[in-house]
């Protein structure tokens, strides 16, 4: 019988716990990064500490996005922080390398001559991703929101992959969504699907009829003075990355309601948001027949 090779997830969230058991058919898989508080999948390996992995991994799968700070591994579930650097010296002169942004490691890389695949840049991720993200943050505005979204004035910062879709499945909830955008493209796309849109700046009355107010935007769009200009009720809510498009300080100032959700996927829909990932690692693999 031919012997698998090794995978190692390092870091991550719940998905990834959740893909290194998809992950077996092929591979046998060790994680670091998840403390014993969390149920490993059967046969995947629990490894506590950097020094008890003997070997280089033949893939190692690092999170989405790898890091927030440069310095360490992006793992949320671990007591523990995992330098980046560190994780990195696991790896050997075959060892392929997966995560999802590279662009958040840029100087770590820039030493080192591993071969990598950036799996959250893949169009067909960023498609299903975002449709999770979507559906997950109305979930989300359902839960905290008492009262039904119905006739709600909602204005979403950014048409991209998630404001597009949040837009689309809140309006058929019945609330009343504006878009704030740049491209006239985009103005035409959303008029399609019966989207109201402003271009930026956004106006007063916009933000002083605003109940909820959602940013996709990772770029500074919605500041101090925007914020002052909305209800004392107003609830915020920030789903674009680093470095965000909501002053949080300033809304937390204000006494507004404000939440940033950066898991959503893994949140809602753990598995589904796993084989997101392992759809792409597998077409990966084959394209460059690391496994036949």
């Amino acid at each position: 019988m031919e012997q698998k090779l090794s995978a190692l997830i390092a870091g991550g969230d719940r998905r990834f716990l959740r893909l290194s058991a998809l992950l077996q058919n092929r591979f046998t898989v060790s994680v670091l990064g998840f403390s014993e508080e969390y149920t490993l999948p059967y046969g995947v390996k629990r490894l506590s500490h950097l020094h008890e992995v003997s070997a280089p991994p033949s893939l190692l799968i690092l999170p989405l996005p790898i890091s927030r700070d440069q310095q360490t591994v992006n793992a949320p579930l671990s007591k523990e922080p995992l330098p980046l650097s560190q994780v990195l010296d696991l790896c050997g002169p075959y060892t392929l390398v997966a995560g999802g942004l590279f662009s958040t490691i840029t100087e770590e890389m820039k030493h080192r001559s591993l071969p990598f695949f950036d799996y959250g840049i893949q169009p067909d991720f960023l498609n299903e991703n975002a449709t999770l993200t979507a559906k997950g943050a109305l979930t989300l505005l359902q839960q905290k929101k008492s009262e039904p979204l119905l006739r709600k004035n909602i204005l979403i910062t950014g048409y991209g992959r998630i404001g597009s879709r949040l837009s689309h499945l809140l309006k058929t909830m019945g609330a009343s969504v504006t878009v704030a955008l740049r491209k006239e493209e985009d103005r035409r796309k959303a008029s399609v699907y019966g989207i109201r849109s402003t271009f930026y700046p956004v106006s007063d009355i916009i933000w002083e009829n605003a109940d909820m107010i959602i940013n996709t935007v990772p770029s500074s769009v919605i500041g101090k003075e925007e914020i002052q200009k909305t209800k004392p009720d107003a609830y915020f809510l920030e789903l674009a990355s680093a470095p965000f498009g909501i002053d949080q300080k300033a809304v937390e100032e204000s006494k507004r309601s404000f939440e940033k959700a950066l898991s959503i996927p893994s949140d809602y829909y753990p598995d589904e948001a796993a084989k997101c990932i392992y759809r792409q690692i597998e077409k990966m693999l084959s394209e460059r027949r690391l496994l036949l």
